[in-house]
């Protein structure tokens, strides 16, 4: 089955994720996400590439394990993005315009896996590079050799390789003008793209209705939706 067209077991995606994450848990939502992955790709990326993975708690090391990662390869680099999941029903900016504790928890979790990189740049490439053969949850490519069009292997220290982090955390009806804007601050100035559940969902929404019609001119990032 083509990775745009995910209906499963006769349900819409939208459906289950939605029902997924209405449960407010965490876990139930994550459990959702690993069993659609293309929505999790399609709200993460910039285009299609020549090379799609996504991976389920990937570890930096012996000392941090990310929820997941979504592998890339387009115009002669991999692009890496590690993503923090928080709950669904999480607040995110408080009353007072601060970031709530959970966020800030995320915020933290996030550096920390950034210095871990910048320290073990190599060593996290050839890891990815074996998860990317042997753990991939995507099903787009495959291979024990992942190497792009380019002839850039994601193992080589010679590639180009950016490194991308990504939170996702509570749904849009929590967030209003203000909340966003702090929200766009923090992006800033601590290196990281946030998004509610609720983008998933439209992202969902656009897959369902390529499934049902694939001529229709569909968004499948969603890129219009927290």
């Amino acid at each position: 089955m083509s990775s745009n067209v995910i209906q499963i077991r006769g349900f819409l995606v939208f459906e289950e994720l939605k029902k997924a994450f209405d449960k407010d848990e965490e876990r139930a939502a994550m459990a959702a996400i690993k069993e659609n992955p293309s929505t999790l790709f399609w709200t993460t990326v910039t285009s299609g590439g020549h090379r799609k993975y996504v991976l389920y708690e990937f570890q930096l090391g012996n000392q941090y394990r990310t929820d997941f990662v979504v592998v890339w390869s387009c115009s002669g680099k991999w692009e890496i993005t590690l993503i923090e999941c928080e709950n669904t029903n999480d607040n995110i900016i408080n009353k007072n315009g601060t970031p709530s504790q959970r966020f800030n928890q995320a915020i933290s979790q996030i550096g920390d896996w950034r210095d871990f990189i910048k320290n073990n740049k190599l060593q996290v490439q050839r890891d990815l590079s074996r998860w990317c053969a042997e753990r991939d949850i995507l099903g787009f490519s495959s291979g024990d050799i992942v190497c792009n069009d380019s002839g850039q292997y994601l193992s080589d220290m010679e590639t180009i390789v950016d490194f991308n982090y990504k939170i996702i955390m509570g749904r849009r009806e929590s967030i209003n003008v203000n909340a966003r804007k702090k929200i766009n601050q923090l992006e800033q100035t601590s290196g990281f793209n946030f998004s509610s559940y609720d983008r998933l969902l439209a992202s969902a929404s656009e897959h369902d209705r390529h499934a049902e019609d694939p001529r229709a001119s569909v968004h499948l990032g969603a890129p219009d939706s927290v």
